[in-house]
């Protein structure tokens, strides 16, 4: 744990970063932000002290030089000027609307005569009276502000140079690929038919060979056009030379650290055929296969990874899988004395290069490319032509625009003064590499200034194709432009334990790998928060860990015999059950008390407890809402009073839970017009009423009464 030196380190390193964010517009800034230190309130005070300060003072003297200012009319026309010259980028939609609000409110506030918590006065006019009238002025032109995700920002970028862009003028974005679907079907289908005695013949019937038919080409074609992804990547040599041998000398550094570490002494786990020693065996044959390959073209490197596919497959793999887990049985563990991280961590090294190469296919892969290349081209074409975008495709074709027009990337980087860019930690490299062209290349006069945001800890690698290595490779190139790295690591959200448990738990082993992983870095609590205990109530702490399983599976051993259902259960009625008992006994309001959960997987499990315990709740983000039987009934419902003719709804609401009319009864009501009659039912007309009144009983008594639900069609109900 970090003692008080280094923690006011911190702090000012986190003050000096405040100041620097709000004052310093000379420069490019990248600030790195700890969670709950605020990241977005800076972001936003960055704009509020640029529009006040500098940003006003630019627009105005820009504006004395041209047409002159329409008397009464002059604040609003620098405050529209100021906000229309920066653009504002994060990664979603609810995250450029929470900006667009923050901002709103900061300027009301200023309006009003106060200073935000966020803001430094120093960065703020020193006129109160000043402030107060730019803010006002800033607050009615704030439609002009650019607050939008990566893709709108690049969409609208298209759509001001679509002759340049070679796009449709009124291009249109394919959200659910629905389009790209329907033509990647046109361009697949006829695909065997029309390469006959060609070399696409040959590779499309290399993956059939292999299962890989129309449908699977089509898959890929699409995933790989949702992504944007370039035909000219597909055409490049996955396997050049030089790759093929960094490859190999990497993998026997693999199995060199791993017998370094200490894996040569887990020969010696007992004296009987162990599969310690089928690991070393396979160690041992896996060199003499590198040893017998040149492994300086794919067809070398098909043939080692078949090698090592069928050396490893199997036990030898799976065990090396549990050490690189921390797994070690008894013998083991006596065999090596004590397993020391360094071991656990190059078998973690080697097992990832090992069960990477035994599903590698190098020759199947470059034929693969080979047919994607051509088809990727031509559904882009076809789209193009189509006037439609996927959301890869926007990337694409912006990156793709400013590349090869330098008059349109000028006029861009021209048309801004400020780029803001949030949850930074989130780009890929297409969109890194738009950000770089527009603010950190061509003339030092040209470039707006460039501040983003982000904290590679909270990245979400691998959800939406986030690149570690492209955002520290970002970083270092702002660096070299001359910009400087900011850090803030004061929490305003969580009290002491909670910040020093996470370091404790997390700090050891989040240990920084280049273009992996960062490091961790520790926070401390604001100012006011330094001593608060967080919550901790009888016999509640700030900090529990929960192990859920059987009683009798503890007793027999650790609750091996739990599964992960059960598990799953039993931790939710334990969650329903304190939460309960923190609202009743602790005096804690429902509204202060929320559950996080890892995925929505399990969602429904934790609801139901809630519901069984009593425990009011509210979903934030639940994904199978409008697959609630619940509320496709009540939908059923509504479906049927706003278009009695829908058949569908009338049977769906007639079956569900509230009126339950059995199935047995369906073809005798039909048969005797029941839905013309619904259909014609408007109000409370006695007759028509009448008239289903009279159909129900018919349908009711000619029915057995022993079946099921037919209670619920008795004349008397």
């Amino acid at each position: 744990m970090k003692r008080p030196g280094a923690a006011l380190d911190i702090g000012q390193e986190d003050a000096q970063a405040r100041i620097l964010a709000q004052t310093e517009f000379s420069v490019p800034l990248a600030l790195e932000a700890g969670a709950g230190t605020g990241k977005t309130a800076i972001l936003t005070a960055r704009l509020i002290s640029w529009s006040l300060g500098p940003g006003w003072v630019k627009a105005q003297r820009e504006l004395e030089h041209g047409p002159g200012v329409v008397a009464g009319h002059g604040l609003e026309r620098i405050a529209a000027r100021v906000l229309g010259r920066v653009a504002a980028v994060t990664f979603t939609e609810a995250a450029a609307a929470e900006m667009g609000t923050k901002v709103a409110e900061t300027l009301s506030e200023l309006e009003a005569g106060g200073v935000p918590l966020a803001l430094d006065p120093q960065a703020l006019p020193a006129k109160k009276a000043i402030c107060r009238e730019r803010a006002r002025a800033l607050l009615a032109s704030l439609d002009q502000l650019m607050v939008q995700t990566i893709h709108a920002f690049c969409l609208r970028l298209l759509a001001r140079f679509p002759l340049e862009a070679k796009i449709h003028p009124r291009v249109s974005v394919d959200p659910e690929g629905m389009i790209m679907e329907e033509i990647a079907r046109e361009l697949v289908e006829p695909l065997l038919a029309s390469s006959q005695g060609t070399t696409q013949q040959e590779d499309l019937l290399a993956l059939l060979q292999e299962g890989k038919g129309p449908q699977e080409i089509m898959e890929a074609l699409v995933s790989l056009a949702q992504e944007g992804i370039c035909p000219e990547a597909l055409r490049e040599p996955f396997f050049s030379r030089s790759r093929v041998l960094w490859m190999k000398q990497e993998l026997e550094r693999s199995l060199d650290d791993f017998l370094a570490a200490g894996g040569a002494s887990l020969g010696g786990a007992g004296k009987r055929p162990t599969a310690a020693l089928d690991v070393l065996e396979a160690i041992k044959r896996t060199r003499d296969t590198l040893g017998r390959l040149c492994l300086d073209t794919p067809q070398e490197l098909d043939l080692a990874c078949g090698g090592i596919k069928d050396i490893w497959e199997g036990g030898p793999l799976e065990r090396l899988g549990k050490w690189a887990r921390g797994k070690f049985n008894r013998a083991e563990e006596k065999a090596l004395e004590a397993p020391s991280p360094g071991l656990v961590e190059a078998a973690s090294g080697l097992h990832t290069w090992l069960k990477t190469l035994c599903r590698m296919r190098p020759l199947l892969l470059n034929r693969a490319a080979s047919v994607l290349a051509q088809l990727l081209e031509e559904l882009y074409r076809e789209m193009r032509s189509r006037g439609v975008l996927s959301f890869g495709g926007i990337l694409r074709e912006a990156r793709q625009l400013l590349v090869s027009n330098s008059q349109v990337l000028s006029q861009v980087r021209l048309s801004m003064d400020q780029l803001l860019v949030d949850e930074f930690q989130d780009t890929d490299s297409l969109q890194c590499e738009i950000i770089r062209m527009i603010a950190l290349e061509g003339p030092q006069e040209q470039r707006p200034g460039l501040f983003i945001v982000g904290d590679p800890k909270q990245s979400i690698y691998g959800w939406r194709d986030a690149d570690l290595a492209a955002y520290e490779a970002f970083l270092q190139e702002l660096e070299r432009k001359g910009g400087r790295r900011l850090l803030l690591g004061v929490n305003f959200r969580s009290a002491p334990p909670i910040l020093l448990e996470v370091e404790r738990a997390i700090g050891p082993i989040m240990k920084r790998s280049e273009g992996l992983q960062p490091e961790f870095q520790p926070l401390i609590p604001c100012e006011g928060k330094e001593h608060q205990e967080g919550f901790s109530s009888g016999a509640w702490s700030p900090v529990e860990y929960w192990m859920v399983s059987q009683l009798e599976a503890l007793a027999e051993g650790g609750g091996a015999s739990t599964g992960k259902l059960e598990a799953t259960e039993l931790e939710a009625m334990a969650v329903a059950h304190d939460i309960w008992r923190i609202h009743h006994e602790a005096g804690v309001a429902w509204s202060s008390i929320g559950i996080l959960l890892r995925s929505t997987g399990d969602l429904d499990v934790y609801l139901g407890a809630l519901k069984e315990a009593g425990v009011p709740y509210w979903v934030s983000s639940d994904r199978n809402y409008f697959r609630r039987r619940e509320i496709l009934e009540a939908t059923a419902l509504v479906r049927t009073i706003l278009d009695p003719t829908d058949q569908l709804a009338l049977v769906s609401y007639l079956r569900s839970c509230a009126v339950g009319v059995p199935d047995a009864a369906w073809i005798p009501l039909w048969t005797r017009d029941f839905p013309r009659l619904m259909a014609e039912l408007r109000g409370e007309d006695p007759h028509l009423l009448e008239q289903i009144r009279q159909l129900v009983t018919e349908v009711s008594l000619s029915l057995p009464p022993e079946i099921p639900g037919m209670d619920r069609i008795h004349p008397g109900n």
